[in-house]
């Protein structure tokens, strides 16, 4: 049946449907703030496996993206990342060594991900 629905490129609209449920992400930000909550979004186990089937399948599709990607790759974390910068500049032979970090808000939830694919090849 997974497999099925990977060849097909399907993902059941029955296996989408859930609850929302929003949670107090704690601190002290006031209640009143919607940064406040997380969203979670609870949804059937058929969804939830064909979703990790699907995740365990992912590298074979995203071979085109980037050696220097860190975030939301497999066994590379900001320790990795950093571990990178530190290599990189101490081994410069020049005076010195640029570095531009980017960190902007929402834009992994707003992303035209057909583009970026697209791009990252």
């Amino acid at each position: 049946m997974f497999r099925a629905c990977i060849v097909e490129g399907v993902f059941p609209d029955l296996w989408k449907m859930g609850k929302l449920v929003v949670l107090p992400k704690g601190g002290d930000r006031p209640l009143t703030d919607p940064k406040a909550y997380r969203p979670i979004f609870l949804v059937p186990i058929l969804g939830k496996i064909l979703e990790r089937v699907n995740i365990s399948c992912a590298p074979c599709l995203y071979r085109g993206i980037s050696d220097a990607q860190h975030g939301f790759t497999r066994g590379r974390s900001t320790v990795t990342a950093l571990n990178t910068i530190n290599r990189i500049t101490n081994g410069s032979t020049e005076n010195y060594v640029q570095l531009i970090l980017l960190d902007i808000s929402g834009a992994f939830d707003n992303a035209w991900w057909p583009m970026v694919l697209l791009k990252a090849k």
